[in-house]
């Protein structure tokens, strides 16, 4: 009985012993392969989906172009998104084997985030810049980065599948991703031509539309308006956009002269922001006249604002006395 004790010890001393050994050694299951390249799957799809949205965004950068803090915010989901995906390739854990083409898809996503990071800053210097030399380089230097970015991609997507034929593993397979057609998409002189097309479709122009005095009074046929006494003036002016593009920290000037006193006085005001086609009515209250039927001369001038090219309706000339 002792000895068949002992042999039952020793029988279960060298499972043990080979289990132990088996484990040490044992290779990644088919279920280790499958779930990091799901996982890595994921990640590509946001990745592909963040270029996607890249791509609508240059499109439609003439409209963009009109709010550019719309258009940064935009560009920066670009970047976040980028981000979140060089986050999350650094917390997969590939089975050792696919170490090497799992670096390769880090390298990759770290690409596009650092080149879509600087992307967006020279895409939002450019597009008031007026020498575009700079721009034009840096953007060129970001966009060859997302294509060496592509190459690493197709570095990584070989190896796995490389990998996963060997294991004979044939229920999974690796997305494509490829941020650019090609390398003639980076070239300098393409991005210049399309910062150019965008400022040709650019367009500044401020007018001034319907001016009005208070008190009213009659108009003679010699343009000048016949007012009623009063201690003071106000002014009413309407300021349109005529432009495609919005327009901030807008200057309007009114000066106030007579024939009698030739001194200027004037009166500024600012719009802070207007928008294309948008009409904005503002009013200049307290004016002081030069009163006993004197011709009164009142000025009035808006912007001009940075390219705009037409600048003969930003000014009117008021002719009055006060009778």
């Amino acid at each position: 009985m002792p000895l068949v004790v002992l042999a039952i010890l020793v029988l279960l001393l060298g499972c043990w012993i080979f289990n132990l050994t088996c484990r040490k050694t044992k290779s990644p299951t088919t279920s280790h392969y499958v779930s990091y390249v799901e996982e890595a799957n994921a990640l590509v799809q946001k990745s592909n989906e963040m270029n996607a949205k890249r791509k609508s965004i240059k499109e439609n950068m003439s409209k963009l172009m009109n709010n550019p803090e719309q258009l940064d915010e935009e560009l920066k989901g670009v970047v976040q998104g980028c981000l979140e995906v060089r986050d999350g390739v650094y917390e997969l854990n590939p089975p050792s084997s696919l170490n090497v083409p799992d670096a390769a898809l880090k390298i990759c996503m770290e690409r596009r985030y650092k080149s879509m990071e600087k992307y967006r800053a020279d895409i939002i210097n450019a597009i008031d810049s007026i020498d575009l030399t700079v721009y034009v380089n840096n953007i060129a230097e970001e966009m060859s980065e997302f294509y060496y970015a592509d190459g690493d991609y197709q570095f990584f997507k070989n190896g796995i599948e490389g990998v996963l034929k060997e294991k004979g593993i044939v229920d999974i397979s690796v997305l494509d991703s490829k941020w650019l057609s090609g390398i003639s998409e980076a070239s300098p002189k393409e991005i210049e031509n399309f910062l150019k097309a965008l400022r040709g479709s650019e367009l500044h122009g401020l007018a001034l539309g319907a001016v009005s005095l208070e008190p009213t009074g009659r108009l003679d046929e010699k343009n000048v308006f016949h007012l009623p006494r009063s201690e003071t003036l106000n002014l009413t002016i309407v300021v349109e956009n005529q432009g495609n593009r919005a327009e901030t920290g807008v200057p309007i000037v009114v000066s106030l002269y007579s024939s009698a006193n030739t001194t200027p006085h004037k009166e500024d005001q600012v719009i802070e922001s207007i928008g294309p086609g948008e009409k904005l009515t503002i009013t200049f209250r307290g004016l002081i006249p030069t009163p006993g039927g004197v011709r009164n001369v009142l000025e009035i001038k808006v912007g001009p604002v940075p390219k705009e090219a037409f600048i003969e309706n930003n000014q009117k000339v008021i002719y009055f006395v006060m009778e």
